[in-house]
C-alpha cells in the first residue's frame, strides 16, 4: 500500500507526529514509487522564477553602471598587484643598496685607518664614520618601512 498525498504534505511540512513519521519513513525507504511522488511533489511546490528575470538580468549586466563597477574591480586587482610588486621591488632595491653600502663603508673604513696610521688627522674619519652610520641607519629605517608597509 502506498502512501497518499495528504499524508506526503503533511511529511514535508514536519506536521506528522512522530509515531507516523517513523511509519513514512520506513516506507519511503523501502518503496521507490512513493519516494519518487514525494519528490513530485517537492518539485511541484519549488518557486519558480518569473520568465522575465532572466532578460531583465541580461539587459542589466550590459548598462554602463555595472560595467562601471566590473571594470573597477579589475583594476583595484591590478593596481593591488601593481603596488605589491613595488613594494617588492623597493625592498629588493633597499637591500641591494645596504649591502653596497656596507661594503662601501668597510672599504672607507679600512682607507682611513690606513690614513689614520700616516697622518694623524683623526676628525675626518670620525666624520665620515658618522655619516655613513647615519646613511646605514636611515637605509634600514627605509627599508623597514618599506617591508612592513608604511606601519611601525
Amino acid at each position: 500500500m502506498h502512501i497518499d498525498d495528504k499524508v506526503l504534505k503533511k511529511f514535508q511540512k514536519g506536521t506528522l507526529d512522530s509515531k507516523e513519521l517513523i511509519e513514512v519513513l520506513k516506507h519511503l525507504d523501502t518503496c521507490s514509487f512513493c519516494t519518487d511522488r514525494w519528490m513530485e511533489l517537492e518539485n511541484e511546490e519549488m518557486i519558480q522564477a518569473p520568465s522575465y528575470l532572466k532578460e531583465d538580468i541580461l539587459k542589466r549586466v550590459h548598462k554602463a553602471d555595472v560595467q562601471v563597477n566590473i571594470h573597477i574591480k579589475k583594476t583595484s586587482k591590478k593596481t593591488e598587484l601593481f603596488f605589491y610588486s613595488l613594494k617588492t621591488t623597493a625592498a629588493v632595491l633597499g637591500a641591494l643598496i645596504l649591502l653596497i653600502s656596507i661594503s662601501y663603508v668597510n672599504t672607507t673604513e679600512r682607507l682611513l685607518d690606513y690614513k689614520d696610521k700616516a697622518s694623524p688627522s683623526v676628525s675626518i674619519s670620525e666624520k665620515l664614520n658618522e655619516k655613513s652610520n647615519e646613511i646605514v641607519d636611515i637605509m634600514t629605517y627605509f627599508s623597514n618601512q618599506i617591508i612592513n608597509g608604511g606601519k611601525n
